[in-house]
């Protein structure tokens, strides 16, 4: 009788085991995932001018990208960082048509703003999210 125990309580280790395994192999390839959506992303970004001299339309093009690469994420984090920096390129681009000098200021902030925190979303530097 002692057998069947011993080996009922070998495969219930095994299969504790396996179970961790495969957990731990499905939160590297989230980790994976996410670095895979935070380069694109970042790419996306990459080269755009945050100036008061800047056209509205070249802001909208990149909000615009940026808002077609977002729809596609799965990591939520990513995502909804990065509809936030969506957004605030919207907020961007009206204050670059309005031609208010305090808006189109306080809209890079903003735009800056949210940058960082998409940045520190990917753990990556700011830098690589605006190349500043």
């Amino acid at each position: 009788m002692r057998r069947p125990t011993a080996i009922r309580a070998a495969v219930a280790l095994a299969a504790v085991l396996t179970l961790s395994a495969c957990n731990e192999i499905d939160q590297a390839q989230q980790g994976v995932n996410k670095a895979q959506e935070c380069a694109t992303l970042a790419s996306k970004l990459t080269g755009i001018d945050l100036n008061p001299r800047t056209a509205p339309a070249e802001v909208e093009a990149k909000a615009k990208e940026v808002e077609d690469t977002v729809n596609g994420l799965t990591s939520e984090d990513v995502k909804s960082a990065g509809n936030a920096l969506v957004d605030k390129l919207g907020e961007l681009t009206t204050a670059l048509r309005k031609a208010d000098a305090a808006e189109i200021n306080q809209a890079i902030d903003d735009v800056q703003a949210s940058a960082r925190n998409l940045a520190t979303t990917c753990n990556i530097p700011v830098d690589q999210i605006l190349g500043q």
